[in-house]
């Protein structure tokens, strides 16, 4: 798990650093990161997390330590029904932008009388 020690030298944090944060003795960790002990999945994502890398950077499926972008969904957690709404409200919104510009447009073609 030469990885692990890059990220933690890279991050500069001691072994004590990441056992605290994975709630593990430091040895617990120090054989992780020294390959002596294999880690259970859950542990690596907690590992993973605290580098703000991937699992599969720190066990050598990819050279990429950037953790893939993701948009979190913003109607997690409401009903169809609150969805359907705040698409609605957004579908109006949208529509009331697009008359407001064309208002604003004809304005400033309309020659201005003197």
């Amino acid at each position: 798990m030469n990885r692990l020690k890059e990220m933690r030298k890279k991050n500069k944090v001691t072994q004590d650093d990441v056992a605290l944060f994975l709630n593990i003795q430091r040895a617990s960790y120090t054989n992780i990161e020294n390959g002596k002990r294999e880690p259970d999945i859950e542990t690596m994502k907690k590992i993973a997390k605290y580098f703000n890398t991937t699992v599969s950077y720190l066990i050598n499926e990819t050279n990429d330590p950037s953790p893939p972008s993701v948009t979190p969904d913003p109607f997690e957690g409401l009903s169809e029904d609150s969805r359907k709404h705040i698409e609605e409200t957004i579908r109006l919104l949208k529509l009331k932008e697009r008359y407001q510009d064309e208002t604003e447009l004809s304005k400033e073609l309309t020659p201005k009388r003197t």
